[in-house]
């Protein structure tokens, strides 16, 4: 007597023959295959508004926690489906062919159907590997977000107006291309890696890169430290005069431009005490020079 009904085996190979040079399966959604929505996530509108205040780390931020959240949706998927492979595997040959028939597509897709050939859905779609990609891009962009939440739109703002130090005001302007990069990055090597789902040998030459990158940042740390001192010496040094009535009237009278000069240098320093206060602003200016190697360090071997 055959196992299955004369009508289940010619619908099952009705069924097999229907699928020949067809790109749907039952169990598409278990492929290692970059899901659209991770290939398809766009650039952040980083431009500006007129009239509007300073908002690319805000937008950059919103960026990568999108990204994260895809990433993070797909692995648990993958985890799940590792799970209810081993479940529904068990159920044994009966079942699978049971469940086709029936048009439960929902035990091929975990497995089941995979038990007829003597192939488990794990082995199939190697479930591990493709969670071990997307836990890669996980760990890599949670460390990017931890760099972000360490600064502010306000922060950066002041950093990048630092005229007495260049070298804070250039790492400033070039943080939010640093960021985008590194999100940028992750997101394509996770689309290679579950293109090919192999164990990558990590690139030594990535981590000469940061090694350098780390080297510069320590340089320009120590030159930021030196600058940001003396302008916040130059600035204190303003503000007394300026609270020195005395003084400041005897300038008045002197009528050569200095006063004019102080007025202005007040404005300036005023405004930027309303984004950093001033025995914040080394700090504030240290940490911001230094994030693009920390950045680095986030997507080295990913």
């Amino acid at each position: 007597m055959p196992l299955f009904p004369a009508p289940a085996q010619a619908l099952f190979l009705v069924l097999i023959a229907s699928l020949g040079g067809c790109t749907w399966s039952p169990a598409i959604k278990s492929w290692p295959v970059p899901p659209e929505r991770i290939v398809s996530y766009g650039a952040p509108d980083l431009t500006p508004t007129a009239g509007s205040s300073y908002v690319k780390i805000t937008r950059l931020k919103t960026h990568v926690e999108g990204l994260r959240d895809l990433v993070v949706e797909s692995r648990l998927d993958r985890m799940n489906r590792d799970w209810a492979s081993s479940d529904f595997t068990s159920l044994g040959v009966v079942g699978a062919v049971a469940g086709a028939m029936a048009d439960q597509t929902g035990l091929l897709n975990t497995g089941a159907g995979m038990s007829v050939l003597g192939l488990t859905a794990r082995e199939r779609y190697q479930y591990g590997a493709q969670q071990a990609a997307y836990a890669g891009a996980q760990t890599a962009l949670d460390c990017v977000l931890s760099q972000i939440n360490s600064t502010n739109d306000a922060e950066v703002e002041w950093a990048g107006t630092q005229t007495g130090s260049k070298t804070t005001a250039q790492a400033a302007h070039a943080l939010p291309d640093v960021i985008y990069k590194a999100t940028k990055k992750v997101q394509q090597s996770l689309i290679t890696r579950l293109g090919s789902i192999s164990s990558e040998p990590i690139k030594g030459s990535e981590f000469d890169d940061v090694f350098r990158s780390q080297r510069s940042a320590y340089t320009k740390k120590n030159e930021a430290s030196e600058q940001l001192q003396t302008q916040s010496q130059k600035d204190r040094v303003t503000i007394a005069l300026k609270s020195d009535t005395q003084k400041m009237q005897a300038l008045a009278k002197k009528d050569d431009g200095q006063k004019s000069r102080i007025d202005a240098e007040m404005m300036r320093i005023t405004a930027e005490r309303q984004l950093v206060p001033l025995h914040l602003q080394e700090m504030v200016g240290l940490n911001i020079v230094g994030m693009e190697s920390k950045i680095a360090e986030c997507t080295a071997g990913y």
